[in-house]
């Protein structure tokens, strides 16, 4: 014969499984503080993508009525916010004819931006540029 269990108990076996399940998961590591989660090539990569459409934004359809170069675009845009997770070691250019802005890192393939003229400014895939979509290199 099987004895019910009271709420009391039920809620003493709930209140340890979530007090359990926190301590397992920091205990294995799935709960990690010690990697910085901006740092993995996939932030890096995106910080690269929104860094090349902030610039060909920047330069290209905020520039129509209030012109600036990419350094000033860059210094007032971009650089005095950390939500934009640039990192140290991207490069970026803005080609003017082509009306396009390509940020790139050591580890990342370069990003591209083109302005669409009254569309905006768009990410271009890595396929358009040179890249698969791991950033590897095609040939």
């Amino acid at each position: 014969m099987s004895i019910p269990l009271c709420r009391t108990e039920c809620a003493r076996c709930v209140g340890f499984v979530s007090l359990a399940i926190p301590v397992l998961l920091v205990a294995s590591g799935a709960c990690s503080t010690e990697q910085d989660p901006f740092s993995s090539p996939e932030a890096r990569d995106h910080a690269a993508a929104m860094g090349a459409h902030h610039l060909c934004s920047g330069v290209f359809v905020v520039g129509r009525d209030y012109q600036r170069t990419a350094e000033q675009v860059f210094a007032e845009d971009i650089e005095p916010f950390p939500h934009f997770n640039w990192q140290d070691d991207f490069e970026y250019e803005v080609d003017m004819e082509a009306q396009t802005a390509g940020v790139w890192g050591p580890d990342i393939a370069r990003r591209t931006a083109k302005n669409n003229g009254d569309q905006g400014c768009s990410i271009l895939g890595r396929r358009l540029h040179g890249a698969d979509d791991h950033g590897d290199s095609v040939t």
